[in-house]
């Protein structure tokens, strides 16, 4: 049986949405470990910015 090999740009872009998608997590979690430290409550931007991280994977796979 005869298999294609992987675009050479198809794995870049596979690589490129991997990475962003932890720079987001990386982003959010020194973002609400700052909070904690200067001791400051959890806003509503907090929880938004939240809702939207659990989103981030789903829309960069379906944009691949």
């Amino acid at each position: 049986m005869l298999s294609i090999p992987p675009a050479p740009l198809g794995i870049a872009a596979v690589a490129v949405a991997v990475v962003f998608v932890f720079l987001d997590f990386a982003a959010v979690v020194l973002r609400l470990w700052a909070k904690k430290i200067k001791q400051r409550p959890l806003d509503a931007t907090d929880y938004l910015i939240l809702g939207a991280l659990v989103c981030v994977p789903a829309f960069s796979n379906h944009q691949l």
